[in-house]
């Protein structure tokens, strides 16, 4: 029984929200959404992933695997130790 009240209301929450882009701002509040979250987002996903892979696999342990794996010619560009 619980889980019906907490399915209802969250569904409930979600229609009123969704009511919002009914109306004529609807169009411009869906354009301010559609900048914000693919961008904005994603930038902020892929630098705690590179925070959380240094972190736990080790970051000069992850320059070394990308200097073996990189062909000659970028050698120069990879540092050879972390900061």
């Amino acid at each position: 029984k619980m889980h019906v009240m907490i399915v209802t209301a969250l569904a409930g929450c979600l229609f009123l929200i969704g009511t919002v882009y009914t109306t004529r701002v609807g169009s411009n509040l869906l354009d301010i959404a559609d900048h914000f979250c693919p961008t904005y987002c994603l930038l902020f996903v892929a630098l705690v992933e590179y925070v959380l892979i240094a972190w736990k696999y080790g970051a000069d342990k992850m320059i070394q695997d990308i200097q073996n794996c990189a062909p000659p010619q970028w050698q120069k560009y990879i540092p050879v130790k972390a900061i």
